[in-house]
């Protein structure tokens, strides 16, 4: 697995810290079979591009030009732009931190995750549960693998950040009835 590394510079003391993001970037094959399992483009739309993509640097144009502005594209240019890490979430690399909090995820706490939210990490769909659970990890909230032990940190941490009445939070609310039940049954099976 090829490892990236990116420079921040301390204000302080105008010294270079290195980060090493493990991770790899991913190769065109990988980007259109995602596309494609998602319903992001259909199966003569991923022909149609393996045959135009000759490199990754192109799928944005492509993918823009056959289905204009939306998640399709934006799966396109965190794909072209973003690593795969270990674990399965693709993410960008402009922000060397969230790379580190999100590579701690377990693969299977990011398949529980994305049953919860209803996402797919692998074409960089990281929502707000996925980063809760990082942070709170990174911070020793959440110790080992996510369990259900963790579930009524994670349903006050959102019912106390949601506002009353908005789509989000019902949205949240819905998102953490399916992590429960995801969590729940996961317990059963040890």
């Amino acid at each position: 697995m090829q490892q990236y590394g990116f420079e921040s510079v301390n204000s302080n003391t105008n010294t270079a810290k290195k980060f090493a993001i493990p991770g790899k970037k991913v190769d065109v094959t990988y980007m259109l079979k995602k596309l494609e399992e998602r319903g992001l483009i259909s199966t003569e739309e991923r022909k149609h591009l393996e045959r135009d993509v000759r490199n990754r640097n192109q799928i944005v144009d492509k993918i823009s030009d056959l289905k204009g502005p939306g998640l399709a594209l934006n799966a396109a240019y965190k794909m072209r732009d973003g690593v795969l890490l270990p674990n399965g979430i693709l993410t960008l690399t402009d922000d060397p931190r969230k790379v580190q909090r999100l590579s701690q995820l377990t693969a299977n706490e990011v398949k529980i995750i994305e049953t919860a939210e209803g996402s797919d990490m692998g074409i960089g769909q990281v929502g707000m549960l996925a980063t809760t659970v990082s942070i709170s990890k990174e911070q020793g909230i959440i110790s080992g693998e996510l369990g259900l032990k963790d579930f009524s940190m994670l349903k006050s941490w959102f019912e106390h950040n949601g506002k009353p009445g908005t789509t989000e939070l019902i949205e949240s609310q819905q998102m953490l009835k399916r992590l429960y039940d995801e969590l729940s049954d996961r317990s059963r099976e040890i």
